[in-house]
């Protein structure tokens, strides 16, 4: 379980997200997804041309990170 903040749009919530972490090697991967609410950070304007276009005001946010213990200097030739 993740504890902390989100902020979106100048809006920040407090969060519980559920993540898996993974250690492999000098790596950490770490995963989530979650739903949020766009009204609850104050984003509005979902539809557009009259209603035709239309935006769910749920959307699904996945987080994908990779952290390195030793940085890795890449060459460029």
């Amino acid at each position: 379980m993740l504890h902390g903040a989100l902020t979106i749009h100048g809006v920040t919530r407090h969060v519980d997200l559920v993540a898996s972490v993974t250690r492999s090697g000098d790596t950490t991967h770490v995963t989530s997804r979650f739903p949020i609410d766009l009204a609850d950070y104050q984003i509005s304007g979902l539809t557009k041309m009259f209603g035709l276009l239309r935006m769910d005001r749920e959307v699904d946010v996945r987080i994908d990170l990779r952290f390195m213990d030793t940085p890795t200097l890449w060459a460029i030739p």
